[in-house]
């Protein structure tokens, strides 16, 4: 119980993915070209929920395909698609973002904007708790803003601590939950796992997000293998994600009804289960590459030059003694 506590507290994807929209999107400016670009994620949100919508019919004898197609609309028929509705907002208004944190004309105006959204948004979740509220949270919702923040203030000037005491930092912070519930086991009879360090906008997970993103945005990968594994994975993230979410469903209760017995299975079937639904998603994703390159091939033969899905994930960076005026960066 107390690694699969850590390990639940680790997930904090959907917030490195906010950081670095805001390290390559920081430069992006108002066109078209750039809003064209958006494009390549609503296709593969529709792509996914149609495919959500086929493997529950398949699954659920009572599954509705009509409240499946509205779910699309409302983000309800994939689970996880509370990220694409965050985004959306957040896409439109890059190019707003950055003139308004272009503007500010210091890097201390900078931290402060950063940390004025982080405060809004943290402590509303911090102190706000059982039945109480005495901190205003009405902005609470605020902290895609933070993150973005955050990833360009990364961008413009790159800086680095050491890789080693962030990550001990981060799994610090990931054991609060298991610690706190080992202790209050230990001294009282309570023995439920307890949930104390809040929400992915919170004082603790924000941080630890950050911390994640700044030990690994440093980090220079020399193995081609390793450049090209990555490069693979990560071309086909959003839709392992969005592909992830009905396979996640129907799996971990197929495991509780067939082979569950007690908790410490969980430990050992997870490094079965996880893999399974990776690659499941993976192939899946890569045969959606294929039918989305063919839509493409059929679009341009109609005269209609639209990008349905990224074509690399290169992104030229800039150095920490290069200017950001002057950047290349490139975001697929």
């Amino acid at each position: 119980m107390f690694f699969q506590g850590v390990l639940a507290t680790l997930a904090v994807g959907s917030d490195l993915y906010m950081i670095l929209t805001g390290f390559l999107c920081c430069n992006k400016t108002v066109g078209k070209k750039f809003y064209m670009s958006g494009i390549k994620v609503i296709a593969s949100y529709v792509f996914f929920s149609l495919l959500t919508i086929c493997v529950n019919v398949y699954l659920y004898d009572d599954y509705s395909v009509k409240n499946g197609i509205l779910g699309i609309f409302n983000f309800s028929t994939i689970q996880y698609a509370w990220y694409i509705e965050m985004w959306i907002g957040l896409f439109i208004l890059a190019p707003f973002l950055n003139i308004w944190y272009k503007a500010l004309p210091s890097k201390a105006l900078k931290k402060t904007l950063i940390a004025i959204i982080f405060i809004m948004s943290a402590l509303p979740d911090f102190f706000n708790r059982y039945g109480l509220q005495i901190m205003p949270q009405y902005w609470e919702n605020i902290y895609p803003l933070g993150f973005y923040f955050f990833g360009s203030f990364l961008r413009e000037y790159r800086p680095s601590f050491k890789i080693s005491k962030l990550l001990a930092f981060a799994i610090l912070i990931a054991s609060l939950n298991s610690l706190f519930s080992f202790a209050v086991s230990t001294f009282t009879s309570h023995n439920t796992y307890i949930h104390i360090i809040g929400d992915r906008n919170g004082i603790f997970m924000g941080a630890m997000a950050c911390m994640i993103f700044l030990a690994f945005y440093q980090f220079n990968l020399k193995n081609d293998a390793g450049k090209e594994t990555f490069k693979k994975i990560s071309i086909r993230s959003l839709d392992i994600f969005l592909c992830s979410a009905v396979f996640d469903a129907w799996l971990y209760p197929l495991f509780l009804e067939r082979f569950y017995i007690n908790q410490s299975q969980f430990g050992l079937y997870y490094f079965v289960i996880v893999p399974l639904i990776f690659c499941i998603c993976f192939t899946i994703a890569s045969l959606k590459r294929y039918l989305f390159a063919f839509c493409e091939i059929i679009l341009r033969k109609f005269g209609i030059d639209i990008a349905l899905q990224a074509k690399s994930t290169s992104a030229q960076v800039i150095t920490s003694q290069q200017k950001t005026d002057k950047s290349t960066a490139t975001c697929s």
